[in-house]
């Protein structure tokens, strides 16, 4: 059982590095485009532009009269790690539940011995 809560530890960490390294990147292209495009970054919606940056970059996308590689090769690199976030939570998902059901229906503890 320690092995499992340590599997789902391991898992959520490596799981919210990716997830800081993702949002750094959005932030990073949110900047490049504030910088490449000011007139249409500065047309955004005050929280858009500086809360939510995220969807700043989504809007770029989604905008028909912007066509930029670049902005798509950004954002690609941005959510490379996608894939590794939910197979992490996917992870650290199944090794709780089975920590749990071996507590409930096998008598598994943390420490050593039977199970008061």
């Amino acid at each position: 059982m320690q092995i499992l809560v340590l599997v789902a530890v391991i898992a959520a960490a490596a799981v919210t590095g990716l997830k800081f390294y993702e949002d750094r990147k959005i932030r990073d292209l949110a900047f490049w485009l504030r910088r490449t495009y000011p007139q249409s970054y500065e047309k955004l919606p005050w929280v858009v532009r500086n809360a939510n940056r995220a969807a700043a970059v989504e809007a770029f996308r989604q905008n028909p009269d912007i066509e930029d590689a670049e902005l798509e090769r950004r954002y690609v690199e941005a959510r490379r790690s996608r894939r590794w976030q939910v197979i992490g939570v996917a992870t650290a998902i199944t090794a709780v539940a089975i920590a749990v059901a071996g507590h409930e229906f096998l008598g598994w503890t943390l420490v050593r011995g039977p199970r008061p």
